[in-house]
């Protein structure tokens, strides 16, 4: 309807229809905080709660009528790996809606960072400092999910009459990822939306309740970049403007393969279309 009437065959972007869909959804999506396993590090608080808390968080800033869920503070938690790679001793950042942190010691095993920090709550100057979200080590006070991300099922934009569909089919149109929540996930349902903050919108197509487990399915929001540093596995960009293969770190070999027998219109061999 934006487009306005006309004659003509018109190729469109996914944006428009997706900005859409996010104010329809954004009002009704409870947030929560989710780190994924592969991309996680850990942070010790020195002078944290060796006792977990609780402090009551609404689950949507702008409608308290939503309601409110525990959210559980302890001195052992996961963060994301973007937010602390670059943290060295003296630096400090901040634990979103909690407080700032000073590092006072960096460590690395096995390839995961661990970091030693200082709980600091009589300082309110957030500017400019990394907000981190965080969820509990303590797996009583986590929930596990499963994160699916889809791209595009096609590698061109747009087909012409001559293209042959099987040499455009996208390889990795879809990405699996598995991360650890806050525990009052556990109580959505399948058919709600959700936001993961920093990380975007999901779709719940199962909840641990009906399922045995927490399934969620990545939203587009239209846009170009991610919500923060925190970059997903599918490329925002490519995903919105309708190109090809849109999964990050995707086998670039074979993506040539599948461009250079296009060019050619030949068809794939078995071991291409298995892949």
């Amino acid at each position: 309807l934006e487009q306005g009437p006309s004659l003509n065959t018109v190729l469109m972007e996914w944006d428009k229809l997706w900005s859409i869909n996010k104010r329809i959804i954004d009002p009704q999506s409870k947030r929560y905080y989710c780190i994924l396993k592969d991309s996680l590090a850990e942070i010790l608080i020195e002078n944290g709660p060796t006792v977990p808390e609780g402090i009551l968080i609404d689950y949507h800033p702008k409608d308290p009528t939503m309601g409110s869920k525990s959210r559980i503070l302890t001195n052992h938690l996961y963060v994301e790996k973007e937010d602390v790679n670059e943290m060295k001793v003296g630096d400090k950042f901040t634990l979103s809606r909690w407080g700032n942190v000073i590092v006072k010691s960096v460590e690395e095993h096995d390839g995961r960072k661990k970091l030693t920090v200082e709980l600091n709550l009589e300082d309110n100057n957030f500017s400019g400092t990394t907000k981190a979200t965080f969820v509990p080590v303590d797996e009583r006070f986590n929930v596990s999910v499963t994160i699916y991300e889809f791209g595009h099922l096609i590698t061109k934009a747009s087909l012409k009459e001559e293209d042959n569909v099987v040499n455009f089919v996208n390889p990795n149109s879809k990405i699996k990822s598995e991360g650890f929540a806050e525990k009052d996930m556990s109580q959505v349902k399948a058919g709600e939306f959700i936001q993961i903050e920093r990380r975007g919108f999901f779709f719940v197509d199962k909840d641990l309740n009906t399922h045995g487990e927490i399934v969620l399915h990545f939203i587009p929001d239209g846009k170009t970049k991610n919500m923060s540093k925190i970059t997903s596995k599918i490329d925002s960009n490519a995903l919105t403007k309708g190109e090809g293969e849109v999964a990050k770190g995707a086998n670039r070999a074979e993506q040539a393969k599948l461009a250079k027998a296009a060019a050619d219109d030949k068809p794939l061999s078995k071991k291409q279309l298995k892949k």
